[in-house]
């Protein structure tokens, strides 16, 4: 009598654990995701050798492919180590933030915001991603509603030829000599006019948006960064400054918005990952940001 109330407490207990794993995996893979056909995305892509850039637009119709070299070394986001490219998903990994510090590192480096990524087996490229989005143990922070609707696009614009493959000229780059006598490319501030006009958000852009920034954040050129990453998007930075007077409450990275730029604070919140205030008494056409 007594094995049968314990078989039948196991036997309960590992029905109840076995909905919380399910329930907790349901969430996970149907969590609300980041893809807006209005908008797109631009998805960091990370191979085992190799990493490139994918840009969709579905409202346009169109995407592309930026490769970045193997060779490339950037500078890891909020400290002054540089990484080739191919190591910063492994750093990101002994530091525990891999999808995070991969984003970040290489999104500034190029001035242009990278929100999400998937890491594959072999070479990054289109191909790779299409046949890795849907793979259950493929590494990525995209939502599953989300892998299913850019796989379905991305193959859309392949097949229908819509997809540009885009090379960053030479120029772009500067040569660093290691002192073991390797070489390294290095982003110039050529980068920054490449990338202008190729990574713009139209739905942004066509809000004529004027943003003001404020860096409260303690770390020199955070503001920059920022700032060239907004101008990308399709934002127009005004002003970048330091004005501790101007507080407002909060931590990382928050924004006040207007009502005439719904897309703009759409893409603040939800692709560089800012929180938006209300503040009494504030009015003005600009949207304002600050770091802290």
């Amino acid at each position: 009598m007594k094995d049968s109330k314990v078989r039948t407490f196991v036997n309960i207990f590992g029905v109840l654990f076995l909905v919380v794993i399910i329930a907790s995996l349901a969430l996970t893979l149907l969590r609300k995701g980041i893809w807006n056909e209005e908008m797109g995305l631009n998805l960091l892509v990370i191979g085992d050798d190799s990493a490139g850039v994918l840009v969709l637009r579905p409202k346009e119709g169109l995407g592309s492919w930026v490769s970045l070299p193997n060779e490339l070394k950037i500078k890891i986001s909020g400290s002054q180590a540089n990484y080739p490219i191919n190591s910063v998903w492994k750093f990101g990994l002994g530091e525990k933030r891999a999808y995070e510090i991969s984003e970040r590192s290489i999104g500034e480096a190029m001035g242009v915001i990278l929100p999400r990524m998937i890491k594959v087996g072999g070479e990054a490229s289109v191909e790779t991603v299409l046949g890795n989005m849907l793979s259950i143990p493929v590494k990525t922070d995209l939502s599953l509603l989300d892998r299913l609707a850019m796989r379905k696009y991305l193959s859309a614009i392949v097949t229908s030829k819509r997809l540009l493959e885009l090379t960053i000229p030479g120029q772009v780059y500067e040569e660093v000599e290691e002192p073991d006598g390797k070489i390294f490319l290095e982003f110039s501030q050529v980068m920054t006019a490449w990338s202008k006009d190729k990574f713009l958000f139209d739905a942004v852009l066509a809000e004529s948006v004027e943003l003001i920034v404020n860096n409260l954040s303690g770390l020199g050129g955070a503001g920059l960064i920022m700032s060239r990453q907004a101008e990308t998007a399709g934002m127009r930075v005004v002003e970048v400054k330091n004005d501790i007077e101007d507080v407002v409450s909060g931590t990382g990275c928050v924004f006040e918005s207007s009502d005439s730029s719904p897309r703009s604070s759409e893409l603040l919140e939800n692709h560089f990952g800012c929180k938006e205030i209300e503040r009494e008494g504030e009015e003005g056409g600009e949207l304002k940001l600050w770091l802290l």
